[in-house]
Parts: C-alpha cells; structure tokens; sequence
C-alpha cells in the first residue's frame, strides 16, 4: 500500500511538472529563433573566424564582435525592405561601412593578413567559377570539356581574359560600350599576371608585385564601370 501511494505521488509530482517543463522547452526554442539571438551568434562565429586568421587580442575580438553585432542588425532590418533594388543598396552599403569599421580596429600587420585572407578566397572563388563557366558551356554545346582545361594545362591568357570578362557581363550586365573596354583590361591584366608568375622567383616580390597589379587593375576598370556596378563587383570578392 506504502508503495502504491508513493508511485501515485510521483506520477502527480510529474503531472504537474510537465507543463512549466514544455513551456520552459518552448520559450528556449522562441530565444533561438528570435533574430537578435541569430544575429549575435553570427556574430561570434564571424569573430571567432577572424581572430584565429589575423590573431585578435581580446580588446580587438570586443570591438570586432560589437561590429558585427551593430552591422548585423541593420542588416537584418534591411533584409524586410521589399524593394529588391533599395534593399541591395541598403545592404552593400552596409557591408561597405562595416568593412571599414572592421579595418579600422586591425593594426597594419593584421590588416595585411586581412587584406591575404580575402584575395586567396576570391581567387579560389574565381577558379572554381572558370570551372563552372566551362563545364556550363561545354554542356550547352553537347560536348564534354577538354580534360586539359579542367585537371592539367593553365588556360593561355588571351582564355583568361575572355573568361573573366564573360564572367563580368554576367554578374554586372556590361553595356557593348563597356564590353571592349572590360575586355582590354583583363587582356593587359592577365599578360601581366603571366609574365610576374614566370620571371618572378622570390615569392615576397612576387607577393608585392601581384597586390600592385591587382590595385591597378581595379582602378582600371572602376574609371570603366558604374559606381552600382563596381559596388557589385566588390560584392562578390
């Protein structure tokens, strides 16, 4: 008897508790998917992400991830506009102001680091599109793409240039004003780029060299571009 009315007292004690038990469970899950949270835990990964490449000290990783966290959030706020074209210029603009917010904690040295980190990241992009891209078009021709040109042989510059710059009239709807012009840049970029990779031995000058090259390439072809459309090029790095 003794033992039956002690299993009735834990069955009533588990009756009752159940409810504030689901509610608890409930109200963790709502804390989860509330975007604050989101952004802030976005916000820790992109931070925790840049120490370890640049090598933050802890008052640098505070000021980093109460960036993220202030760009995070108009960012999210952004993303309710419905109209397409003012939502991507809200967005890269602030994208644009929280880069230089991010700049302007790091020292010259992490800076660099930085700066490493992110041309690695869009010229490994930058490959893997030319894959894509030529996979793409050897599909659409009903042919199978020269093994060469996928696992071997670099493509020959004039199939660089011509490349990237299919590429550009893609992603930035070149005009056929800008297209030739487009065209030249990459043409002189990639002859450039060709001739610094085979008489250049000492990977430091060669380092020098290439951000040199890519800085002149980039303003060349902003004098070319529109401010949207090199706002969107920049997106895309």
């Amino acid at each position: 008897m003794k033992v039956f009315k002690s299993l009735l007292g834990l069955v009533l004690i588990l009756t009752l508790c159940t409810p504030a038990l689901m509610a608890q469970k409930t109200e963790t899950k709502e804390q989860l998917m509330a975007p604050e949270v989101n952004v802030e835990q976005k916000a820790q990964r992109q931070t925790d992400n840049l120490a370890k490449k640049i090598e933050l000290n802890e008052k640098q990783v505070a000021k980093v991830k109460s960036i993220y966290i202030k760009y995070g959030n108009k960012e999210a706020e952004a993303k309710k506009i419905t109209d397409t074209k003012d939502r991507n210029q809200k967005i890269s603009k602030i994208r644009m102001d929280q880069e230089q917010a991010l700049k302007d904690v790091m020292t010259k040295e992490q800076l660099a680091k930085y700066q490493e980190a992110k041309d690695k990241k869009r010229e490994s992009m930058s490959a893997a599109k030319e894959q894509r891209d030529t996979e793409k078009r050897a599909k659409e021709k009903g042919t199978a793409p020269e093994r060469r040109e996928l696992h071997g042989e670099p493509f020959t510059t004039e199939q660089k240039a011509q490349k990237k710059t299919d590429s550009l009239v893609d992603e930035l709807g070149l005009t056929r004003e800008q297209v030739p012009q487009v065209q030249k840049i990459n043409l002189d970029y990639y002859t450039q780029l060709d001739q610094l990779m085979k008489n250049t031995e000492d990977r430091s000058a060669l380092k020098a060299s290439k951000n040199a090259l890519k800085e002149t390439y980039t303003t060349s072809l902003k004098a070319v571009l529109t401010a949207e459309q090199f706002e969107k090029m920049n997106e895309k790095k």
